[in-house]
């Protein structure tokens, strides 16, 4: 539905029902590309470097592996 990411329903154990949280619905797509055409622009550093988007991506094929093979899976950072 339209919905679908808007809405953030929690219940604790010891509550007798749900409460709906506030969400801030992001278009990170948007966020980043005005970033990387901040960056370009000013000559200022991205938000997120080049490091530290290698870790995300190693992380994120240990996940991968790990979920394909049912064992841990190291993590291979540079």
């Amino acid at each position: 539905s339209d919905d679908d990411g808007a809405r953030l329903l929690v219940q604790q154990r010891s509550e007798p029902a749900r409460r709906e949280v506030p969400v801030e619905v992001l278009d990170t797509l948007q966020d980043e590309l005005a970033d990387f055409a901040r960056t370009i622009r000013d000559g200022a550093d991205p938000e997120t470097g080049g490091p530290a988007g290698l870790e995300v991506a190693a992380i994120l094929d240990a996940i991968v592996t790990s979920s394909a093979s049912g064992a841990a899976s190291p993590v291979h950072t540079g």
